[in-house]
């Protein structure tokens, strides 16, 4: 019998962060022969990003180098975001980007479409052994974006990774997605709401885990919900799910498993205050 996720009243993370840039995207790509091409791509409703600010004048003696070559492709790449056919859109936009002498506005457009597909591909698959899969594929994204000096205005942000996920399922990619926004210390000790869902995904990922294959599944999945619980009672929130399905599985004195001590929100909560 599985448990149901617990749900707390939001999963969404206010975090102080840069806009998540709209995959509704409106690109501008400016060149030597070319005034102005405007590409609407038509995808997942996300909160809107400023429309870009007309490129600065490039002087130099030698002629900027031209976008011509991208306009008969535009097109192309609208048709395949309508039709919803991502990775054929991203694996397009990515081949552009290989084109020598091409111009910034071109690439930076060409790196929004491609991420953007990508991110709204991964968001579109069924989730599959609790977002392991899904995890590895954000991860890879992103360092894509960043060898791509794409800006975080042009990308989805953790915390919007996080709510996604969450409300997908997908329980390791809301914890990737979680440690990076704790790591950057966006979200810290004393943001109370941000933690209980923290501790409600942990134990919802320690479920799902436990019906996972692999003889290591049911020792990690006690983990997780013994970590969750020792959260929630550092915190000395009323949240005891996870210790009432330790108890259901059979463990006496739920307290008595040892939670993952290296977590880096457990270890904080635990470590000596300056």
């Amino acid at each position: 019998m599985h448990t149901q996720p617990l749900r707390v009243p939001s999963a969404s993370l206010s975090a102080p962060s840069a806009p998540a840039p709209s995959f509704s995207l409106v690109l501008l790509l400016a060149g030597g022969g070319l005034a102005a091409v405007m590409l609407l791509l038509v995808g997942a409703a996300l909160a809107e990003a400023p429309a870009p600010a007309a490129p600065e004048p490039i002087v130099q003696a030698a002629p900027a180098p031209t976008c011509d070559a991208l306009e008969a492709e535009l097109p192309t790449l609208s048709q395949l975001f309508s039709e919803g056919r991502l990775g054929a859109a991203a694996d397009l936009a990515r081949h552009h980007l290989t084109t020598p002498d091409l111009c910034p506005e071109a690439q930076r457009a060409l790196a929004t479409i491609a991420y953007s597909a990508q991110v709204q591909g991964l968001l579109a698959q069924p989730v599959q052994d609790g977002g392991v899969d899904a995890r590895e594929r954000w991860v890879a994204i992103e360092s894509w974006a960043d060898a791509q000096h794409l800006p975080a205005s042009q990308r989805l942000s953790p915390a919007a990774v996080f709510s996604q996920a969450y409300g997908l399922g997908a329980w390791a990619l809301a914890h990737e997605a979680f440690g990076r926004l704790w790591g950057a210390q966006t979200i810290g000790p004393s943001d109370t709401q941000q933690l209980i869902a923290y501790v409600a995904l942990l134990r919802n990922w320690g479920n799902a885990v436990r019906h996972a294959k692999g003889d290591d599944a049911p020792a990690r999945a006690e983990q997780l919900l013994a970590t969750s619980q020792a959260i929630a009672d550092t915190l000395e929130l009323p949240m005891g799910e996870a210790c009432a399905d330790l108890e259901a599985w059979g463990v006496d004195h739920c307290r008595r498993i040892q939670p993952d001590y290296a977590d880096p929100v457990l270890a904080a909560l635990l470590s000596p205050h300056e």
